[in-house]
Parts: structure tokens; sequence; C-alpha cells
């Protein structure tokens, strides 16, 4: 017996199961006769889906005995040819059929093999069906987490209970000085004062209950060192999977105190700017005057004004604040 897939017309080790096959047959086939086999040529692409058949359906015993695949694989590995498959799956992509193989054609068997795959295959396809489905679902939720860990804020992902899921760099580096948050031994984000974990909780718990949506600066969580974290929290009304943990709650925490980041590199490689323009750029867009960004690159305010000039030509911003709008409007993007 072997269950077989094949994905863009090669064999998948993801989509096999055989037994009282070797596996050295097994392995021969995938590394070279799955390239002579009729059965895969004609059967895989042209029997109908769901319904059990004969080998003879494919090729007769008299044409398979001509061929390669039958002489250098069935014949010479002493392997039955006598069978009986149907086909699970097909789409453009991927081919999964079952096949029940013999060494002597005796009909009643292969009548009751032929029975016996057709009260199978409902069954065997519904498995292949929510295989298919959950497997599309873990690939959309490692996507995601691609994407979260591109953020250069701190975002932790939590469950219903508020016991983390998830988290980004950012944010495993935000824990990890324990200044603002801090995660306890059960996983729950913690914050340093028992007002503020009051407030956290009552925060996370209405999100995962599918309460409003708590406004970024509607939560403050004041830093051991001085100075606040801003925390957004988010529901998650559909949830987020993460290593069979489901994830109801985004949090996404900014310290207002810290260096901001802006998309420059973006800006500087859209529209050409100079390295030294990009400089200039960057500090004007965290909110630094023009002389304050000369004094901070140690150049003449006459020399910024010329690089000023030079960048709203090639952006299009004629003022500082449209500037700022501009990388605004892109994602912040850790390093």
């Amino acid at each position: 017996m072997m269950l077989f897939g094949h994905e863009n017309g090669r064999p998948t080790s993801a989509l096999t199961f055989h037994r009282n096959f070797a596996d050295g047959d097994v392995r021969a086939y995938a590394e070279h006769f799955v390239d002579t086999s009729p059965y895969v040529e004609r059967g895989l692409t042209k029997l109908p889906v769901g319904r059990a058949r004969l080998s003879e359906a494919v090729i007769s015993n008299d044409d398979l005995a001509r061929t390669e695949f039958y002489n250098d694989f069935i014949r010479a590995r002493g392997l039955g040819c006598y069978a009986a498959g149907v086909i699970i799956e097909r789409n453009q992509r991927r081919s999964v059929a079952l096949s029940l193989a013999d060494h002597k054609d005796d009909a009643d068997r292969r009548q009751g093999q032929l029975r016996l795959l057709d009260l199978l295959t409902p069954h065997i396809a519904r498995a292949f069906r929510l295989h298919g489905l959950l497997d599309r679902e873990r690939q959309q939720g490692r996507a995601a987490l691609l994407v979260f860990e591109t953020w250069a804020h701190a975002a932790l992902l939590l469950s219903s209970d508020g016991r983390l899921v998830t988290m980004n760099r950012a944010a495993e580096q935000m824990a990890a000085l324990r200044d603002g948050i801090a995660l306890s031994r059960d996983g729950r984000l913690r914050a340093t004062t028992e007002t503020a974990n009051a407030a956290l909780d009552q925060a996370i718990f209405a999100c995962a209950a599918g309460g409003p949506h708590i406004a970024v600066n509607g939560l403050a969580l004041p830093r051991l060192s001085g100075g606040f974290l801003n925390a957004m929290i988010s529901p998650l009304p559909q949830g987020a999977e993460c290593d069979g943990a489901l994830g109801k709650v985004l949090v996404i925490l900014v310290d207002a105190d810290a260096e901001r980041r802006t998309p420059i590199q973006w800006i500087t490689t859209r529209y050409g700017l100079a390295p030294a323009e990009a400089r200039l750029a960057a500090l004007l867009v965290q909110g630094d005057t023009l002389a304050e960004a000369a004094s901070a690159l140690g150049i003449k305010l006459s020399t910024a004004r010329t690089r000023l000039k030079a960048v709203q030509a090639k952006t299009g911003c004629h003022r500082q604040a449209d500037l700022v709008r501009l990388a605004l409007s892109m994602p912040v993007l850790r390093s």
C-alpha cells in the first residue's frame, strides 16, 4: 500500500506513506523512476478524482511490460504490478493518490480493494481538505508574525486571560529593562505601580471580552527612570494563532522619551537624497529647527539652508511640516 503525493510533478515526502514497500524502493522512485512512470504521466492527470480504478485503466499489462518503469523498477525490484488506486486530490500544484499493489491478478481480491478504496476515499479526502485549511492558516500566521517582527515599536500579543502569546524583538528588549513594563513568572504583562497595573489589567480584559478600543494616550505606564510608556491596547476579534496559542489582544508600547526614528532611508531612496541631505531631513522630521539641525551637524546655517532647498526641490515639500507629513505617511520599520 502507498499513499503518495506529487507537487509540481515531483514526489513530496510530506505526503507519502507506505507499507510493505522498502525504503530503498521508495527513494529510487522519488529520485528517478517517477519520470518514467506511466501511472504518473497518465493516471494522476487523467483519471477521475474520487473513483477507484484498476491499474489496467491507465495502461494495459502488455503495454506496461514494454516500459522502462516495469522492467527496471517493478520487475527488477520484485514489486507487484496488479494495482487498484484512487486519485484523492488534484489541482494545478498537487496530486495525491492511494494505491494497493499485488503480485497476482486475483479478480475477487482486486474487486474487494476497489470497494475498500471507494469506502475510504471520502474520509481521506475530507482529511486532506482539513489539512490544507490548517496549513494555509499556519502559513498566514507565520507571515503575520514576520510582519509583526519588522515593527520598530514594541508590540506584544496576549491571550484572552492576559498571558503572553508572542512579542517582537523591540518588546523583548523593553521587557528586559523592566523600566515601565515587565513580564511576570506566569507570563502576564506588568506595570511598575499597582495603579498602573490595575488600569492595564482592566484595559486588557476589556479588549479580550470585545470591549471598547483603548486610545494610545488613554493609558500611560510610568517608568522607574522617569517619564512614561504610552500604551495602545487593541482587541483582535478574529484572534491570531502562534505556536498553538490564540492571541486576542494587541499591545503596542511607545517610549515618548526615546529617540524618534523615521523612515528616512525610504525617503532618501525614493527621492534620491544625498547623504548630507538625508541627515538634515532626518533631524527636521524629528522636530529640530533648521538652526538646531545645523548645530547638530556642525555646519553653517547658510549651508543648512542650501541643503534644505535641495531636499524641498527633490521631495516637493516646500515647508518643514510637509516633510514631516511625508515621513509620517510611511511605516517605521525595525532596522
